[in-house]
């Protein structure tokens, strides 16, 4: 699949739990060739970034190709080549939630499973679920997402790595689901930015910090 066919200059995430810890990874392929791995909390996955190149001509692709029962995963290079690597990790068909274009080979376009199991804790706000995505972003948006237990409101900062204030947000959000807020980044400069959240209501008051890396 061409990456003008995606819409996108860069082709759609693959989405898939490659540790088995009940959160998904993220893998994107950007224009430059490098194939990103990452963790929900904007940790690089070990092994990655990969590189294929010339650049990438395909969204990636997760199967066991060979049935060893390990993990392959596989994308097209620009230059027409198909490149494959073993992840060295189990394949577990539930945990992978977003297999490749459209998500399967007949390009459904739909999930038949959650993507991972949404924490459960007595906190007001899980901080293991609190994140964005796509981390890095390469656009002009991404999307805060974050677990809780019971309604609340939501205050969002953002601080450069020098500990400066750059923006605030004010939100609600809603009880036993996984809330989404997307982040406008288009005056954010490339770097990477501190993400204070805190969720609040009569009752309790939780705070999560995770890092958000803009890329322009």
């Amino acid at each position: 699949i061409e990456r003008e066919q995606t819409g996108s200059a860069y082709p759609e995430p693959v989405i898939a739990d490659l540790d088995d810890d009940g959160f998904a990874e993220i893998i994107v392929a950007a224009a430059d060739g490098r194939i990103m791995a990452y963790h929900y909390d904007a940790r690089q996955v070990d092994g990655f970034p990969l590189s294929v190149g010339k650049g990438v001509g395909s969204v990636p692709a997760l199967a066991d190709l060979d049935a060893d029962g390990i993990t392959n995963l596989a994308v097209t290079g620009a230059d027409g080549n198909v490149y494959v690597w073993s992840l060295l990790r189990d394949y577990v068909e539930e945990n992978i939630f977003w297999a490749g274009f459209r998500n399967d080979m007949q390009h459904t376009s739909f999930a038949q499973s959650r993507e991972g199991n949404e924490p459960i804790e007595s906190e007001l706000m899980p901080s293991k679920s609190v994140y964005n995505y796509p981390n890095p972003t390469e656009g002009n948006s991404t999307t805060i997402r974050y677990w809780l237990n019971d309604d609340a409101d939501i205050t969002i900062r953002f601080y450069d790595m020098a500990g400066e204030f750059i923006k605030e947000i004010k939100s609600t959000g809603f009880a036993d689901t996984a809330n989404e807020l997307q982040l406008n980044v288009t005056n954010f400069q490339s770097g990477v930015y501190l993400t204070r959240v805190e969720a609040s209501n009569s009752q309790n008051t939780s705070v999560s910090f995770f890092k958000m890396a803009v890329v322009k």
